[in-house]
């Protein structure tokens, strides 16, 4: 969870977007620090248990997978609750059919967000590509877990107006990328 944070500590007040929320640990984080947040998991048992670990909080959950698109998306299965992709073919060789919204969707629903989580096993690529320049506008901070796509998340963020500080793990096929949006 420390490494969303690195960069920027969530304020009292803070709107953020929890997508591929798992089991709500980063967005129970993020409500006591009185941010209000809206999560999105599209894994049936990962988001039970987002349900019930949200309780209390300020915490909307949503049952959907983020995508460059609203609709439907094959949801492959890695075998238990983590590792679940829209992008990659796990070993499993199981999948299901999950609904999605988009980046778009979302920030024209909140208005603005002040910090946007995303890990989503190699989604990254599709949900930054789909969303309109407006979207990145309403948009303060974003922290991301990157999956051998670390090039592409850096053209894609080319021109918007953000500060970006990439952050590699071990062979560099995966890491985080840190964007701040420039203030005109």
């Amino acid at each position: 969870m420390g490494v969303y944070e690195k960069y920027y500590h969530i304020r009292p007040n803070d709107t953020v977007v929890d997508i591929g929320a798992s089991i709500g640990a980063f967005s129970v984080l993020a409500a006591k620090r009185g941010a209000q947040v809206y999560s999105y998991e599209p894994t049936p048992r990962s988001f039970e248990l987002l349900t019930k670990n949200i309780k209390g909080y300020s915490v909307v959950a949503h049952n959907l997978a983020v995508a460059d698109r609203v609709g439907h998306a094959e949801l492959f299965i890695a075998g238990g609750d983590e590792g679940n992709s829209l992008i990659h073919q796990q070993k499993s060789g199981v999948s299901l059919q999950v609904q999605t919204t988009t980046l778009d969707e979302i920030v024209k629903k909140i208005g603005h967000c002040h910090f946007l989580k995303i890990d989503c096993e190699g989604g990254e690529i599709a949900i930054l590509k789909g969303a309109s320049p407006e979207t990145f506008r309403h948009i303060d901070r974003i922290a991301l877990e990157y999956h051998r796509n670390l090039l592409d998340i850096l053209a894609i963020f080319k021109g918007k107006d953000f500060d970006i500080i990439p952050s590699g793990v071990g062979d560099g096929s995966m890491g985080y990328v840190y964007a701040t949006r420039r203030i005109s």
